[in-house]
């Protein structure tokens, strides 16, 4: 993952600019500093939507604000291709700083492509994913234990501390306390770096397993006999979600769900079919939040507010959200964003 260099920023900004001098420059990276010190699980959708060109006005009223924290004189008028620009370098900006919102900006990333947002700069989707699946390591790397018999074994050799004139001296009593409590904080290490490596590895082993059994635990019958195709993807997704115990999820998510979806992955489904499948079948999605990045989410939320029979819930959320719900799909790609929304809900 690259760092936001000044010839990085330059070369991301310098298609959106007419001049870009020194001064400029300097600029530039204090408002993207500006929009990193108020990035929040809320704003993560402002600067992602930005990004991708699939921005509102609210993200883009949002992202105003903070450039003016810095170049109090900018307008926002006729500056759309810099601001998205400004919002890639905030985006990587903060997939390089290690913290938690990395993860939540990756997968917004990846949601605003899903709707066919293009990132103002490309280079940055590559950014994006190589910066998931470094996160997604991250999470699952193995504790490595550390013994410490000959830590206990010098406290107890080299007996008492030495202390300065007029001070007590450390009983015998007293060495052989610190020991054990040494080796109880040892102990409880050791205790939870093997309840995560077991975690780790039942989630391997689940999911793994599920995928071996080509069965819908939902149904109890073969993927292949699951249908209608939306159902299917679904209930794949659904399934294998709850498998996978942490966010991001591994690469091998989506080779999982390509097995599941056998013969049917590069069909082309209807988002809106696979919506009220959704809604249907309870899967998990992301609830308590209302974004475009979220399109599944927020459809289900309004179906079960308006009923799927007709097309009322299309039509508010292409009204309040400008969420169209009639595009094409591959079944392998929807099943994607399924297990994207559930991630991003748990992030929020």
């Amino acid at each position: 993952m690259p760092k936001l260099t000044d010839e990085v920023l330059a070369g991301w900004l310098r298609p959106a600019t007419v001049t870009l001098d020194s001064q400029e420059l300097v600029t530039l990276r204090a408002a993207i500093a500006m929009v990193g010190a108020k990035l929040t699980s809320e704003t993560a959708f402002h600067v992602a939507a930005l990004a991708y060109n699939v921005g509102t006005d609210e993200a883009l009223t949002w992202f105003g604000d903070r450039i003016r924290e810095a170049q109090p004189a900018f307008v926002n008028v006729g500056q759309d291709a810099l601001i998205a620009r400004l919002a890639c370098c905030s985006l990587l900006a903060a997939l390089d700083s290690g913290e938690a919102s990395g993860a939540l900006l990756s997968l917004l990333a990846q949601s605003a492509a899903f709707l066919g947002g293009a990132a103002a700069e490309p280079e940055l989707e590559t950014f994006v994913e190589a910066s998931q699946r470094d996160l997604a390591a991250a999470r699952r790397a193995r504790p490595k234990w550390s013994p410490i018999t000959g830590t206990v074994a010098k406290i107890m050799t080299d007996g008492p501390r030495s202390v300065a004139e007029g001070q007590e001296a450390e009983t015998v009593e007293q060495v052989q306390e610190r020991a054990i409590n040494d080796l109880a904080s040892a102990l409880d290490l050791l205790a939870s770096q093997v309840e995560q490596r077991g975690d780790l590895t039942d989630e391997e082993y689940n999911t793994l397993w599920w995928s071996y059994t080509r069965r819908s635990e939902t149904t109890g019958s073969a993927w292949t006999n699951v249908g209608p195709l939306p159902k299917r993807i679904v209930l794949v997704a659904n399934e294998l979600g709850d498998k996978v115990s942490l966010v991001p999820s591994p690469p091998m998510v989506r080779g999982l769900l390509a097995l599941a979806l056998e013969g049917q992955a590069d069909e082309e489904v209807t988002l809106s079919d696979v919506m009220v499948a959704a809604a249907e079948n309870g899967v998990a999605v992301a609830r308590g939040v209302s974004s475009r990045l979220l399109p599944i989410s927020m459809a289900v939320a309004r179906i079960s507010e308006l009923g799927a029979d007709d097309s009322t819930w299309s039509s508010v959320l292409a009204k309040t959200m400008r969420l169209e719900v009639c595009t094409v799909h591959s079944a392998l790609d929807t099943a994607m964003q399924l297990i994207r929304e559930r991630e991003i809900g748990a992030l929020l």
